[in-house]
């Protein structure tokens, strides 16, 4: 028992060290996933990477002798990741005890790391009071050998006991840099029905899947920060349609451009990289593609996260959509729906008081309207990207593309007549729903979100002060709101009611 007692210390170094050298190693392997997560600068990363994995390492050898200098080195390891922790606390946990994940805490609150850092305190104080006199001069390499060999000899369970944590440790690290590797988003292409589909995807294909389909005028771009964010958990996939981002651009008169082909193309896709079963982010045009999909493969759907998205008529009950309903009944139409407060500002920036609806449509495709779209809405300017329409912008100023939207514009009017079949979707399959809505969007205002409530009994509805894109300006919550959701809402079995 007395050599059992002698060697307890071992315990309590390698549970802290395991602990610090296991998350030092993971932020050397993603210092631009942490630096994002946390959020701190690189440089801030490394020096909690170094922290963590130089104190594990310390605390261990320290362990390995009685000579100040072994005392010294446990003191030291204890201490380098004090700060750490206490960073940890306030900049992500401070606010809730229960290490459990919550709405407002996505990754838990301090109750965990108030442990850690009462046992580096205690280290801190004792250093190695409790290591046996009897190991003094371990550091030599013989010695140390010759230690190993008898612990072996005379305490095998405890000997195992330790190699045992030390290996699994080992394959934890192994693990977990694989898993590292497969959190990189990574850009992929596919031929679908003879065309080149470009798609963005991150994380264990054996978690699950978030199929993220995008809006107007934009592409998987708008995606780019929160696949990162939450590929530690979820396989993300994020297309681009024909005509959009990097997927191939067929000229109108070679490509059916309508929201009946989207979808289906989409579908295929999916069959293509053997995603089965999926949750679906559905964004402005992604929302009538995506709700295509779902009603007509109920049984592969398992959540709805719904940003922007419409389904009820509601939501475009608004001065925006007025023209553009005309245009859905003749493309043709002239000044029809224009004389409305949001469209007399176009013509008189255009000097046309008699306009057609066609030539109205088309200053939706202007660097102005695009980055009104990004910004209209949004109480800081200052924190949306300009990389957006950087982005966005010369797709669309590409020869063809501006014909393409004409014809996604006139498509839309499709979708209303299918708005009682979506919504009989969501009575009789009642898909868990996240709703996340920029409520100050001018063109899927707020009336367009609430009506979801009325169909679907499991929903949760989040308003954010933003504008349209409101992953530009509130990622991070959105992420977090995401996480909590799908972990209360797991890979369920369909049964519809």
């Amino acid at each position: 028992m007395k050599h059992l007692t002698g060697n307890a210390h071992w315990l309590l170094r390698i549970a802290l060290a395991s602990v610090f050298i296991y998350h030092g190693v993971l932020k050397f392997l993603n210092l631009e996933g942490f630096a994002a997560m946390l959020p701190i600068s690189y440089v801030e990363v490394v020096l909690v990477a170094a922290a963590e994995t130089g104190g594990g390492l310390l605390v261990l050898l320290g362990g390995l002798g009685t000579s100040r200098i072994a005392d010294l080195a446990t003191r030291i390891g204890a201490a380098l990741n004090i700060p750490v922790m206490l960073g940890a606390i306030a900049l992500v946990h401070w606010g809730r005890w229960n290490f459990l994940p919550s709405e407002t805490h996505p990754m838990g609150g301090f109750e965990f790391q108030a442990v850690l850092l009462l046992v580096m305190l205690y280290l801190v104080i004792t250093g190695n009071q409790s290591v046996p006199a009897v190991r003094a001069a371990r550091l030599r390499p013989a010695r140390a050998v010759a230690w190993c060999r008898s612990q072996l000899q005379t305490q095998p369970a405890e000997a195992l006991t330790v190699a045992v944590l030390v290996l699994a440790g080992g394959f934890g690290l192994i693990s977990d840099a694989n898993a590292g590797n497969a959190n990189e988003v990574r850009y992929n292409t596919v031929e679908i029905n003879d065309v080149e589909i470009f798609y963005r995807e991150a994380g264990d294909p054996k978690n699950p899947t978030i199929v993220l389909l995008h809006g107007f005028p934009t592409s998987s771009h708008m995606f780019r920060d929160l696949i990162p964010a939450l590929a530690d958990e979820f396989h993300l996939v994020a297309p681009d349609y024909p005509g959009y981002g990097f997927s191939a651009m067929p000229a109108v008169d070679e490509f059916d451009y309508s929201f009946d082909n989207m979808a289906e193309l989409m579908e295929h896709f999916l069959e293509e990289i053997e995603v089965e079963r999926y949750s679906l982010y559905l964004m402005d045009y992604g929302a009538p593609i995506g709700f295509r999909i779902a009603a007509a493969n109920p049984e592969q759907v398992e959540t709805l996260i719904i940003q922007n998205g419409n389904a009820y008529d509601e939501g475009i009950d608004n001065d925006f959509w007025e023209p553009i309903k005309a245009y859905w009944d003749d493309r043709d139409a002239v000044n029809r729906g224009l004389d409305n407060p949001w469209w007399t500002n176009v013509k008189d920036a255009y000097q046309q008081p008699e306009m057609a609806n066609e030539d109205a449509l088309r200053f939706l495709l202007t660097l102005g309207a695009t980055k009104w779209q990004y910004t209209n809405g949004v109480p800081d300017v200052a924190a949306v990207s300009p990389d957006n329409w950087g982005h966005v912008q010369p797709l669309l100023d590409r020869d063809g593309n501006q014909a393409i939207q004409l014809e996604m514009f006139y498509s839309y009017g499709t979708n209303p007549p299918l708005y009682p079949e979506w919504q009989e979707y969501f009575r009789e399959y009642q898909p868990p729903t996240l709703i996340v809505w920029g409520e100050n969007d001018e063109i899927f205002p707020a009336a367009g979100a609430h009506p979801y409530q009325r169909d679907l009994e499991n929903v949760d509805l989040h308003l954010i002060d933003t504008g349209h894109f409101a992953l530009e300006t509130h990622g991070d919550e959105i992420a977090g709101l995401m996480r909590d959701f799908l972990r209360r809402n797991p890979a369920r079995t369909l049964a519809h009611n």
